[in-house]
């Protein structure tokens, strides 16, 4: 039973697809005769970076499956997003929702939105945590520690932008004109670790981390030293 590799995914590469994908990347990295059989565990949206778990076999990948239909993974994020936020702590629970997408719109955008009566979607829960407040490239910003509780495409993208606080960089729910604002090279949410309880049998839990990518992007807000 192996579930690796477990690999640091960079921002704006697809998971898989025809262009340059982390499954071709992965490949490289591990060349032998057990690649062709990777299987993701989990995705991460195209601009997302950190964090990704491949399994080697079939029976490694079904039961990492059953650790994240049971809830028993613990997924962390770091995220930098617009405005500063008042409170240190916020527990989101609103549903997240496919986006009703007119009979004029494209609907392979993949876009999300929160559950509504006619378009109740699946619950959802992300626990938010305040790290720091300041400042980046003259606009103000909050640096936060994201702990979902669930797994919704999207979900937390669409959870910060409806308390009024979008991802910096994140043109799909903030709009390209705010994005553009900051001029963000990137969107600014990273899977920073994921801990699996697997069985003693397995090797017992495991913690894996990606570097946090946003460790000096903020400066102090006005009024604050050092």
């Amino acid at each position: 039973f192996r579930i690796k590799p477990v690999v640091e995914k960079p921002g704006g590469v697809r998971v898989d697809g025809e262009q340059v994908t982390v499954m071709q990347m992965a490949m490289n990295l591990f060349p032998d005769e057990e690649t062709p059989n990777l299987r993701f565990c989990h995705r991460l949206d195209f601009a997302t970076s950190g964090v990704l778990c491949m399994a080697r076999s079939k029976e490694a990948a079904t039961a990492v499956y059953r650790i994240f239909e049971e809830r028993t993974a613990t997924k962390r994020y770091i995220a930098v997003c617009y405005g500063h936020i008042l409170q240190d702590h916020l527990r989101i629970e609103t549903p997240i929702a496919d986006y009703p997408h007119g009979p004029d719109e494209i609907e392979a955008d993949f876009r999300m939105c929160l559950g509504t009566v006619d378009n109740p979607g699946r619950a959802a829960l992300t626990e938010v945590e305040v790290v720091a407040r300041g400042v980046y490239r003259g606009s103000n910003v909050t640096k936060v520690s994201l702990a979902p509780s669930t797994g919704r495409r999207h979900q937390l993208r669409v959870h910060l932008a409806s308390i009024g606080h979008s991802i910096v960089g994140d043109s799909t729910y903030c709009g390209t004109a705010a994005a553009s604002l900051t001029g963000a090279p990137r969107m600014m949410l990273h899977a920073l670790s994921l801990a699996l309880p697997l069985p003693d049998r397995y090797g017992g839990p495991r913690e894996w981390v990606a570097p946090d990518p946003f460790l000096d992007v903020l400066e102090p807000a006005l009024g604050e030293s050092g």
